[in-house]
């Protein structure tokens, strides 16, 4: 009798386990009627909102309460009523999030939501194979994309620049490389950035960006995102480096 409840507290407990593990992650909120959204990270031990936000991106809160029930705190409200379907997270009545897969990135809508990114023709220059996921930073330029929050504060023929699930002025851009040096240097001290820009963004703005990044000694070098219409995948031009 002894052995059948064994196994079956085993069952319990593996059930629980694996409802637990489908939180685990990176999720993005399905934008409000305004273009307002929000990430989440999910870890064992933490939720975090707006990770990636070089200005107000909230610390992680604890994953589970005093009581051990799992909690996402969201807004500044605790959150314990959460249902996962299909791969997307109730969160209350009104929020949802998607879950989001790292390495596909660029294929992620609401990553690129607020910069259009119709990527450039392949050219014949040598390719090169994308650094291993843990040793590259992304970064988005290009102008608004239409229907977008940011559409409607600046002129469509402007040039944005988004890291990661923010948009960050160009004078930023020397703090978001030193904020990702520190989260990056205890495992790798180096990184590549990888520079998705718009068929429509200038020359000289790709060449500004590296001449404002070169100094960081830390930025192994700099990549830039091509498409192969032929073969429908992407491809990746060195631009320099180490």
């Amino acid at each position: 009798m002894r052995i059948i409840q064994l196994l079956l507290l085993t069952l319990v407990f593996l059930s629980c386990r694996t409802e637990t593990d489908e939180l685990l992650g990176h999720w993005h909120s399905v934008p409000l009627e305004d273009g307002t959204y929000w990430t989440l990270d999910v870890t064992d031990t933490s939720t975090q909102i707006n990770k990636y936000d070089i200005w107000n991106g909230e610390w992680p809160f604890n994953r589970f309460d005093e009581n051990g029930k799992e909690v996402i705190v969201f807004l500044m409200e605790e959150c314990k009523d959460f249902e996962i379907r299909y791969d997307t997270l109730f969160l209350t009545e009104l929020f949802k999030f998607t879950r989001v897969h790292e390495n596909n990135h660029l294929t992620d809508y609401f990553t690129n939501s607020m910069v259009q990114l119709n990527l450039p023709k392949t050219t014949p220059a040598s390719q090169l194979e994308l650094p291993e996921i843990k040793q590259w930073v992304p970064i988005y330029v290009g102008p608004p994309k239409k229907g977008s929050e940011l559409s409607e504060l600046i002129n469509s023929d402007s040039t944005c620049i988004q890291t990661w699930d923010v948009t960050i002025n160009y004078q930023d851009l020397e703090k978001f490389a030193q904020q990702e040096y520190k989260k990056w240097s205890p495992k790798n001290p180096n990184y590549w950035l990888l520079i998705n820009a718009d068929s429509s963004t200038s020359q000289l703005v790709i060449d500004s960006i590296r001449t404002t990044l070169e100094p960081f000694n830390f930025i192994e070098g700099f990549i830039l995102t091509r498409f192969n219409y032929e073969q429908d995948r992407l491809e990746f031009e060195k631009l320099n480096g180490k």
